[in-house]
C-alpha cells in the first residue's frame, strides 16, 4: 500500500468502491425479493453523510506528493487541468484557498438491469458509481468567508480518479470488481470497438434492435439518392431507390473548421467516383481518420457531409438536408469528432496522438475478509477557464468545441450509436449502455452458476449520470427504447429542452437555423403527429410564443437578421424568420410546452394565419398532418376566445390588402384578438448605450439585467430579461403589451399565489406588430390599465 499522508487516509474511499461479483450474486438474489439494489449493494450510497475530507492548500498537496501516493495523482491532476479560476487566473496557493477531496458530487453513472432504468422510469433500481472529485474554494478561517464554502467555490476536479484493480486477474472471480478502471493504450484497440458493437448487437434487443416495422412512413425505408464513401475503393458511390437496410455505413459528426478544403462539388463528382480517389492526401485529418475507423469497424461505407452532398448545388443540398435524420438514424454507428476542425483527426487512431499516461496510488490495502483496490487517474481533461464553463459540472464532450455547433445536436440526438473521440479515450454510446476506454464498463459475463444467467435478456449496464441531454447520456428520439418508453409528457418535455440546447448553440451561417434543427422537429412530428411551424408544434402553438429570454454570461438576445439559406415558404425565396418564432432570434431561450406547464398558463388567443393561392384565412392548427397525442384526452380551454376572419381583417387592417398579403409569405403573420395596454420600462443608464451587433459566435462575460415594467403610479408590476431591441427612442415613452396568456397555480388556496397576466412586449412597424419580449404582469395591475381590445397582426 502507498503511503497516505493524515489528510488522505481521513478520505471515505469505500464510497467509491465498485461492487465485486459476488456483491451483485448477493444483490440480484435479494432483488429478487423486491428489494432494489440500491438498497442491498453494500457500497456506493453514503446516506446523509456526504463528506469534504479537507486536503490543505496546493503547497501543502505538492509539498506531501513526494511521499503520499494519493498526493501525487492529485498533483498531477490540478497541474494537467489548470489550476485557475475566473478567466485563467491562478488559483492561490497559499492557505487562503483549501482544497477538498468530495464524493457528494462524485456520481459518475448508475449500473441498470432494465431499459426502463436508462430513462429514470423505474426508481431505486440503481447501484450508483461514484469517482472522487476535487473542489478548490476559499478557506473561511483565514478569508472571512462563512466555514460553509460551497458558494464560494473556485474550480471542480471532476471524476479524476476511479476505483482501479492492479492485480485483478490474481484474484477469485467473486473478488473481481466490476466497473471499475483499466489502463488506457496510448494507440486505440479497434478490437475493442468490435466487442462494443458485438455488445449492442446481440445484447440491447429491446433498446437497439434495427426494426423496419417502425417506420412511421414506408418512405422511410428507402433512400431515394444517397452517397457514400467506399472505405476499401476509396471512393464515393452513388445509390438510387435503395433501402435502408440494404446499406451498411457509418455516419460522421464533426467541426468543419474554417480551414475544410475537401468538398464534393459538379466540377469533381466524377473524379471521386475514381477507386481511389479520396486518399489521405486529399482528405483533413478528421475525414481520413473516420475512413479507417469505418473499415477497421468491418463497416463498409461512411457517410460525410462535405463529400456526399454537391456544396455548390441549391437542389442537392435541399434533398440531402431532408434525408439528414434517416442518414443519422439508421447509421451502423456515428463517428463523433470532438475536435476544433476538419484537420484535428481522431486521437488514438494514429501513433503519437494521444499522451496521457494513467497512474495509481493503492488506498485500501487487502485483507483476508475484502480484497483491496487502488484509485487511478481517468483521461477526461477538464478545461482550465472554469468561469467560460459556468463552473460546469458537464463531462468534457459537453464543453467541447463540437458540442457548441447548432448542426451536431440532431446529428447526436438522432444517432442510435455513437463512437465518440475525445483528447485521451474513446467512448461508446447507445440506447443500451455506455463503454469506454478507461473503465471496464462493458456487461459483465457471470459464470454458470451465477444468479444473473437467470436474466439473460437484461444485462446489467453502465449508464452515465447527469442531464438527459448530457452527450453521453443522450438516447437517441426515435429508437426502439424511445419507442417503448416515450409517453407525450415525456415527448414535450424533451423537445423543449432540445430547443433550450439548441438556442446556446453557434452556426457559421445564421440563415441555417431552421436546417440545422428541421430533423429533430421531422422526428417528433413522426412520434406526436403533430406539425411544426418554424419550430413551434401546431397543437400547442399558443402556449410556445410565449418562450422567454434567458440571462446569459457568454451572449445577449437579439434579432436574427439573417434570411433563411434555402429558398423557402410559398414565395420560394430566402426569408428572415418571424419576430415570433424562437428560431426568429439570436440567444439562450426558455421554451416550455409541457402538460404540466399548460395546465396553470393558458393561452388567451387564438393564431389564425393566411394562406394564399387562393388567400384565405386559417386557424393555426387546420394544417395538422393528423390528430396530435395531446388532443386525445380533454383539456382545459377558454371559451371565451375569439376567432379572426377576413371581415376582421378587412374592417380592422385595412392596409393588409390581397395585393400585400401576397407579397408576405404564407403562415409569417399572426392574426387574432386580444387586449393591449401601455406600460413604462425603467432601463439601466449603462444598458442604454449598448447596441453593438452580436453575431451567432458571440462570447461576452455581459450578464443581462432585468427590465422592471412600472404603472402609471410607479410600482414595479413585472420584470423581463433585456433584448437589444428593448431599448426605446425616447427613453420616457411608454411600451405596448397585449395579452397573450393567464398563469396561476390552480387548487393551492393555502399559498399566496395571484394570478398573473402573461404578455407580450410589440412594436409596431409598417403596420405590422414586432414581437420583443415576453413577462407576467399582475393581473389586478394589467385590468387597472384598461386595456382595449385589438386585433393584432404579428409578423
Amino acid at each position: 500500500m502507498s503511503d497516505l499522508c493524515s489528510y488522505c487516509a481521513q478520505i471515505p474511499f469505500e464510497i467509491l468502491a465498485c461492487p465485486t461479483t459476488a456483491d451483485v450474486a448477493w444483490a440480484q438474489t435479494e432483488r429478487d425479493q423486491g428489494r432494489p439494489f440500491s438498497n442491498v449493494l453494500p457500497r456506493g450510497d453514503p446516506g446523509d453523510n456526504k463528506p469534504k475530507t479537507p486536503l490543505g492548500s496546493l503547497s501543502r498537496i505538492e509539498r506531501d506528493a513526494s511521499r503520499c501516493g494519493l498526493c501525487r495523482l492529485i498533483q498531477s491532476v490540478i497541474r494537467r487541468q489548470g489550476a485557475v479560476w475566473e478567466t485563467n487566473r491562478p488559483i492561490p496557493e497559499d492557505d487562503s484557498v483549501v482544497f477538498l477531496a468530495t464524493t457528494d458530487l462524485s456520481y459518475y453513472g448508475v449500473v441498470t438491469v432494465s431499459p426502463l432504468d436508462i430513462e429514470g422510469l423505474n426508481d431505486d433500481s440503481c447501484f450508483v458509481v461514484r469517482r472522487l472529485c476535487i473542489r478548490a474554494e476559499w478557506n473561511g478561517a483565514t478569508t472571512g468567508y462563512e466555514e460553509d464554502g460551497s458558494h464560494y467555490a473556485l474550480a471542480y476536479f471532476n471524476y479524476i480518479l476511479q476505483p482501479f484493480q492492479p492485480r485483478a486477474a490474481e484474484l477469485p472471480e467473486r473478488d473481481r470488481m466490476l466497473f471499475s478502471g483499466r489502463r488506457r493504450p496510448l494507440v486505440a484497440d479497434m478490437e475493442l470497438v468490435k466487442r462494443w458493437m458485438k455488445i449492442c448487437d446481440e445484447q440491447h434487443d429491446v433498446s437497439c434492435a434495427e426494426d423496419d416495422d417502425m417506420a412511421c412512413d414506408k418512405e422511410d425505408l428507402y433512400f431515394k439518392h444517397i452517397r457514400l464513401i467506399d472505405v476499401h475503393e476509396r471512393c464515393l458511390r452513388t445509390f438510387r431507390d435503395t433501402k435502408v437496410s440494404d446499406l451498411d455505413y457509418t455516419a460522421l459528426s464533426y467541426v468543419w473548421g474554417i480551414n475544410q478544403k475537401a468538398s464534393l462539388v459538379t466540377d469533381n463528382e466524377h473524379a471521386l467516383e475514381i477507386t481511389g480517389a479520396m486518399n489521405s492526401e486529399f482528405l483533413p485529418a478528421t475525414l481520413e481518420d473516420s475512413i479507417c475507423v469505418t473499415k477497421a469497424a468491418g463497416v463498409k461505407y461512411v457517410w460525410i457531409d462535405a463529400l456526399c452532398i454537391l456544396q455548390d448545388h441549391i437542389e442537392d443540398i435541399s434533398e440531402q438536408i431532408g434525408n439528414v435524420g434517416r442518414i443519422y438514424s439508421r447509421a451502423r454507428f456515428t463517428i463523433i469528432a470532438c475536435g476544433e476542425s476538419a484537420s484535428a483527426g481522431l486521437p488514438g487512431l494514429q501513433p503519437g496522438t494521444r499522451s496521457f499516461i494513467q497512474d495509481h496510488a493503492e488506498v485500501v490495502p487487502t485483507t483476508q475478509g475484502r480484497p483491496g483496490f487502488s484509485l487511478m487517474t481517468t483521461c477526461i481533461a477538464q478545461p482550465t477557464d472554469w468561469l467560460k464553463s459556468g463552473y460546469s459540472k458537464r463531462h468534457e464532450i459537453d464543453v467541447s468545441k463540437w458540442n457548441t455547433r447548432g448542426w451536431t445536436l440532431q446529428e447526436r440526438v438522432l444517432s442510435r450509436r455513437s463512437l465518440i473521440f475525445t483528447e485521451e479515450q474513446m467512448y461508446w454510446v447507445c440506447d443500451g449502455g455506455t463503454f469506454c476506454e478507461e473503465s471496464h464498463f462493458e456487461h459483465p459475463e457471470f459464470p454458470a452458476d451465477h444468479p444473473r444467467q437467470r436474466y439473460p435478456n437484461t444485462p446489467m449496464r453502465f449508464e452515465m449520470y447527469g442531464k438527459r441531454l448530457s452527450s453521453l447520456s443522450m438516447k437517441s428520439l426515435d429508437g426502439p427504447l424511445a419507442q417503448l418508453v416515450n409517453a407525450p409528457k415525456h415527448l414535450w418535455k424533451k423537445y423543449g429542452a432540445l430547443v433550450e440546447d439548441f438556442s446556446h448553440r453557434n452556426l457559421t451561417y445564421a440563415g441555417d437555423i431552421y436546417d440545422a434543427f428541421r430533423a429533430v422537429c421531422d422526428t417528433f412530428s413522426n412520434l406526436t403527429g403533430d406539425t411544426f411551424l418554424w419550430g413551434h408544434p401546431r397543437s400547442r402553438f399558443e402556449t410556445s410564443i410565449a418562450w422567454r429570454v434567458v440571462r446569459s454570461r457568454q451572449s445577449r438576445f437579439q434579432r436574427r437578421t439573417a434570411r433563411t439559406t434555402q429558398k423557402m415558404t410559398s414565395l420560394r425565396d430566402h426569408v428572415q424568420l418571424p419576430s415570433w418564432a424562437w428560431m426568429g432570434w439570436l440567444g439562450p431561450l426558455e421554451f416550455n410546452v409541457t402538460d404540466m406547464h399548460r395546465e396553470f398558463e393558458i393561452p388567451t388567443i387564438s393564431c389564425f394565419v393566411h394562406k394564399s393561392a387562393p388567400l384565405r384565412i386559417l386557424s393555426i392548427k387546420a394544417e395538422e398532418k393528423r390528430r396530435a397525442m395531446d388532443d386525445l384526452k380533454p383539456r382545459k380551454k377558454n371559451a371565451s376566445l375569439r376567432g379572426t376572419s377576413w371581415k376582421d381583417i378587412h374592417d380592422h387592417l385595412p392596409h393588409l390588402d390581397e395585393r400585400r398579403l401576397s407579397e408576405i409569405p404564407d403562415e409569417h403573420l399572426l392574426f387574432f384578438w386580444t387586449t393591449s395596454a401601455h406600460f413604462a420600462i425603467e432601463y439601466r443608464a449603462d444598458v442604454a448605450s449598448e447596441t453593438t451587433e452580436v453575431r451567432d459566435d458571440s462570447d461576452t462575460s455581459l450578464v443581462e439585467p432585468d427590465l422592471k415594467i412600472k404603472d402609471d403610479a410607479g410600482t414595479i408590476i413585472g420584470a423581463m430579461k433585456r433584448v437589444t431591441q428593448d431599448l426605446p427612442a425616447d427613453p420616457g415613452q411608454k411600451e405596448e403589451f397585449i395579452a397573450i396568456g393567464r398563469r396561476q397555480i390552480p387548487d393551492l388556496p393555502m399559498l399566496d399565489c395571484p394570478a398573473h397576466v402573461v404578455v407580450m412586449q410589440i412594436r409596431w412597424e409598417n403596420g405590422l406588430a414586432q414581437r420583443l419580449n415576453v413577462a407576467d404582469i399582475e393581473e389586478d395591475a394589467w385590468l387597472r390599465a384598461a386595456p382595449v381590445e385589438k386585433l393584432i397582426v404579428l409578423q
